[in-house]
C-alpha cells in the first residue's frame, strides 16, 4: 500500500512576535520622520526617512526569501522584527548623540571690536540716557526675567531692564519636538523694539527662554545661545541647563553665565577668548564648559 505524500509543514505565525514587529516597524518610522525634520524642517525629506523605515524591513525579508527555509510568514515576521529594531535603535542612538554632541553656542560670523585693553565701543557714563539692556522674556516667566536683571545691574552697574513677556503666537516651534529657531525671535524682537522708550542706539536686547533652541541653516544643532551683531540682539536659553541632575541653583548660576557672557560681547564689546575658564570662552559645546567659566570678565 502506497503511503500519502509527506506534506511540508511549515512554521505558523507567533502573534505575539507579529504585533511587537508592527509596533517597532511604527516607532522606527515615527523616530525616523522626527530626526530628519529636526534636521531639515523640510516635511517632505522627513516623509521619505519615514518610508524607508517602513520599506528596508520588506527588502531585507524578501532578499531573505532567495532562500527556501525563509519562504515562509514566520521567518518574514522575525526578520521584520529583528531589521525595525536595528533601525529603531540606529536612529535613536543617532538622535541621542545629536543633542549631546552637537551642541554648540552659534554666533554670526561677525565679531566686534575687544574693549579691554581700550575704551569702550559704547558710552559708559552715568548721564547716559536710556535702557543700556532689555531682558525679553520668551515662553519664560516674568518673575525669572526680572530677578535675573536685577543681578545683572548690581553686577554690572549699568541699567538694565526687564520688560513683561513678548508674545509667543506667532513664532512657531521650529521641530516637533518644541525647540524654537532663534531667528524666528530675533525677527520678532526687532517688530517690538520700536515699542520700548527706554532703547537707545546701542541697547542690547536679551531674549530669555527656557525652550530649546536650534540652528536650522547650520542643520538643526541645539544652541545655547545664539547673538546678532548687526540687531544688537542675543537669545539665550536656560534649557539644558539642568543636564546633569545639578540642583536648581546651579542650573540658574549657568544661566546667568550665558546671559553675563552675551553681554559682554553686545555690549560690552569684549572679544572670545581660548582660556577655558575666561567667561568670553568660545566655543562652548556642553555645560561642563559654562562650569569652567569664572563668573566676571578678565580684566
Amino acid at each position: 500500500m502506497d503511503e500519502p505524500p509527506l506534506i511540508e509543514k511549515r512554521p505558523g505565525i507567533n502573534v505575539p512576535l507579529l504585533i511587537a514587529a508592527l509596533v517597532l516597524v511604527l516607532l522606527a518610522m515615527w523616530f525616523g520622520y522626527a530626526r530628519a525634520f529636526r534636521a531639515s524642517h523640510n516635511v517632505a525629506e522627513s516623509s521619505g526617512a519615514a518610508v524607508f523605515s517602513l520599506v528596508f524591513p520588506m527588502i531585507v525579508a524578501l532578499l531573505f526569501s532567495m532562500g527556501k527555509r525563509f519562504r515562509n510568514p514566520a521567518s518574514w515576521t522575525k526578520i521584520v522584527f529583528w531589521t525595525s529594531l536595528l533601525v529603531l535603535l540606529s536612529t535613536f542612538g543617532a538622535w541621542t548623540a545629536s543633542r549631546v554632541f552637537e551642541v554648540d553656542e552659534v554666533a554670526d560670523e561677525e565679531e566686534t571690536p575687544s574693549s579691554r585693553d581700550g575704551a569702550s565701543p559704547v558710552d559708559l557714563s552715568a548721564n547716559a540716557a536710556g535702557v543700556d539692556v532689555y531682558f525679553i522674556p520668551f515662553l519664560i516667566d516674568d518673575a525669572t526675567a526680572f530677578r535675573l536683571a536685577e543681578k545683572a545691574k548690581a553686577d554690572l552697574g549699568i541699567r538694565v531692564e526687564s520688560i513683561i513677556a513678548m508674545g509667543s503666537r506667532e513664532i512657531l516651534p521650529a521641530n516637533e519636538a518644541g525647540a524654537y529657531d532663534p531667528r524666528a525671535i530675533a525677527a520678532a524682537v526687532r517688530k517690538l523694539e520700536p515699542s520700548l522708550l527706554g532703547r537707545k542706539e546701542n541697547t542690547h536686547y536679551v531674549v530669555l527662554t527656557d525652550r530649546d533652541l536650534v540652528d536650522m541653516e547650520r542643520g538643526g544643532r541645539l544652541v545655547f545661545s545664539t547673538h546678532y551683531h548687526e540687531d544688537r540682539i542675543s537669545v539665550v536659553s536656560l534649557a539644558g541647563m539642568a543636564e546633569g541632575g545639578v540642583s536648581s541653583e546651579q542650573a540658574d548660576a549657568r544661566f546667568y553665565k550665558m546671559i553675563k557672557r552675551a553681554i559682554g560681547e553686545i555690549y560690552f564689546g569684549y572679544q572670545r577668548s581660548t582660556e577655558p575658564t575666561d567667561l568670553m570662552y568660545s566655543p562652548i559645546q556642553s555645560v561642563s564648559d559654562i562650569d569652567r567659566l569664572r563668573d566676571d570678565f578678565t580684566k
